[in-house]
């Protein structure tokens, strides 16, 4: 109920800013789209807590910065811990559809879903986990918003440290995105991966096209 206030209060401060987009739009936090900001926005364990020496070959996965892409899990190099490690840290637990966002590195804020196929597990101190009700909210039109542009230049402002730039997690919890009616984020969803392919199409060509060009150059000189 606290938190329902919370959400209510959160919506009436943003009124004015609301005002900027469509009607039924409203600027949103990641902790006001959660039941409970503290279990359901949480960072990995201290590093003391898990070490890389206790990754194993099996056990119980672990997300870890090289997994995560915008809107892509990457399921290479993939570590485990022990079952009893997983239990002693299940408060840093991940699911199957819970979103996963870097929190440092260059850039930060790299966001995608875990895949249906993957864990459960645990993350690692430099991942976020959000985890959202699929009932009230498009998760993959959450993802595409964290990986926005707009996401990235509210992060970029609180990023600390340049030979290992990172944020904290009360800075991801107060990531605020443009959330539309749930019908309205469908749809979206739909448009962008009905485009997406053409997108990535093009980037390909692109990225060979600049392997031809250097190679064209180094050939001149």
């Amino acid at each position: 109920m606290a938190n329902s206030n919370a959400k209510r209060d959160h919506a009436a401060d943003r009124t004015e800013v609301d005002e900027g987009l469509p009607k039924g739009w409203h600027w949103v936090n990641l902790e006001n789209i959660v039941e409970n900001p503290k279990s359901d926005i949480v960072d990995g364990p201290f590093g003391s807590d898990l070490k890389a020496s206790e990754y194993n070959d099996d056990g119980v996965p672990i997300i870890r910065i090289q997994n995560v892409d915008r809107n892509k899990f990457n399921q290479r190099n993939v570590r485990f811990v022990s079952h009893q490690k997983a239990r002693d840290l299940k408060r840093h637990n991940f699911q199957p559809g819970d979103i996963v966002i870097t929190k440092l590195g260059d850039p930060v804020g790299k966001a995608c879903i875990v895949p249906d196929n993957f864990g459960p597990g645990i993350i690692v101190a430099d991942i976020v986990r959000l985890r959202l009700n699929a009932a009230s909210y498009s998760i993959p039109y959450i993802a595409y918003s964290i990986n926005s542009s707009q996401a990235a230049a509210q992060i970029a402002e609180h990023v600390k440290g340049t030979t290992r730039p990172r944020v904290n997690l009360n800075h991801m919890r107060e990531l605020s995105i443009p959330l539309p009616p749930l019908t309205e984020q469908k749809r979206i969803v739909a448009k962008i991966e009905e485009l997406l392919p053409k997108v990535n199409a093009v980037r390909e060509r692109l990225i060979r096209v600049k392997e031809i060009m250097k190679r064209f150059r180094q050939s001149v000189l």
